[in-house]
């Protein structure tokens, strides 16, 4: 059985403690126990969520949400962080829903869960939404940030400074691809705010390059970027890494 490498350890611990590991019929969660026995392993469901969760002692233990496509990211060795990874922590993000349906408060490893009530907006983390707006049990508010007004004077301030400038959310075009694929009737301009988006990040883009290329052309021992987010980062990661590899190799030849 594959499991990130962060489960590898837990699963170690616990594989051979009557402790059990069940993936649900949904792609994009995964329930993994602790190290604590397990009395018995049952199933629940949220209206339109259902999951499988271990019980010890009537008290759920630990519940983890695993992004799509996370676990095949693993099965070969990695050397850097894939995107679907930065994807997958952008997922804990929480957003605000409106809920159609009546449910208790959920109590889960990352923190309790509701109670749902038709009609009153509440605060949950971005894959349970997607998964409710997926069975049509919730609306979904897209952040205040998400504003097509607001985007533009993003935009043309991060066109204007030299500079990275700070962004409204450390992971704005993952949550920003996310709500607009599964969600894009609940957002007002929906095709604006895609462009607007995609020309920011466009322009971060073109500011890393160029802040690489001078730091590589000077060669620099170090550099302090200020403001960028994880999918920004790792976009450039590799291409750094193997530059200054190269330069590294290059250099002690000469010598």
């Amino acid at each position: 059985m594959q499991f990130p490498p962060r489960f590898e350890k837990l699963y170690r611990k616990t594989k051979n403690k009557n402790v059990t590991c069940r993936k649900t019929a949904h792609n994009n969660v995964h329930f993994c126990d602790t190290a604590l026995p397990v009395d018995d392993v049952v199933g629940f469901s949220l209206p339109s969520l259902s999951v499988y969760a271990a019980f010890s002692a009537g008290t759920i233990c630990s519940a983890v949400p695993v992004g799509r496509k996370f676990l095949n990211t693993h099965t070969k060795k990695q050397t850097d962080m894939d995107p679907s990874e930065v994807e997958f922590l952008a997922e804990k993000e929480m957003v605000k829903i409106i809920p159609n349906f009546s449910l208790d408060k959920v109590f889960l490893i990352g923190g309790d869960l509701g109670p749902f009530n038709p009609g009153l907006p509440i605060d949950v983390p971005v894959w349970l939404a997607l998964n409710l707006k997926q069975r049509q049990k919730c609306r979904i508010i897209p952040p205040e940030w998400m504003d097509v007004e607001k985007l533009e004077e993003m935009r043309d301030l991060e066109r204007k400074e030299d500079m990275f400038t700070p962004v409204p959310s450390p992971y704005y075009m993952e949550l920003t691809k996310l709500l607009l694929n599964h969600a894009s009737d609940n957002i007002p301009k929906a095709d604006e705010i895609r462009t607007l988006v995609k020309d920011i990040w466009d322009t971060r883009i073109a500011k890393l390059r160029l802040s690489a290329d001078s730091f590589i052309s000077q060669q620099e021992a170090y550099a302090k970027l200020d403001n960028l987010t994880l999918m920004e980062i790792n976009t450039i990661r590799a291409f750094l890494l193997d530059t200054l590899n190269c330069m590294y190799k290059l250099r002690s030849n000469v010598q």
